[in-house]
């Protein structure tokens, strides 16, 4: 069985959640992208400011206008990244969500949070984390593929 972990920090943008970093790990490659805003911040209405704000302060420290990866490309690289794999983990519905909808059934995605009864490991603000992020604790899709993929490797797949 091919697997990959897969974590998103994100933003939630006029009701609809947009991917900033996003990472991938298969237990040999690492794949990490930075993604440009889809939305100006200055064109953001009040309330998407104030999310943007909090989620930059309080748990992932990336700003809100920082991005290398145009979000056009987004499915592109999903497709290509995951082409080889049968199970995509990752962990909150929000994600599930997102990946099911960029998927539309062609990987069987499994919501760690939802689909498993075991204890999944809390993904805590750290200090160390990717160059993406400009604050010193938060939390680092780098780092939480590589917890995610350890859980998953000991606890489920059993080997």
């Amino acid at each position: 069985m091919n697997f990959a972990i897969v974590d998103i920090q994100g933003y939630v943008i006029n009701n609809e959640f947009t991917v900033k970093e996003l990472a991938i790990y298969d237990g040999k490659d690492l794949k990490s992208y930075l993604f440009k805003p889809t939305v100006q911040y200055s064109d953001l209405y009040t309330s998407d400011r104030k999310t943007a704000n909090y989620l930059y302060h309080n748990i992932h420290g990336i700003p809100y206008n920082a991005g290398v990866v145009d979000y056009s490309e987004i499915n592109d690289i999903l497709e290509n990244d995951l082409s080889s794999v049968d199970i995509v983990f990752v962990k909150g519905q929000a994600k599930a969500d997102f990946l099911a909808s960029a998927f539309m059934g062609w990987v069987h995605i499994v919501n760690l949070e939802k689909d498993t009864t075991d204890q999944v490991p809390n993904l805590e603000p750290t200090t160390e984390n990717c160059n993406n992020h400009k604050l010193k604790c938060c939390n680092c899709s780098i780092r939480n593929v590589y917890v995610l993929f350890g859980y998953v490797y000991n606890k489920l797949i059993g080997f």
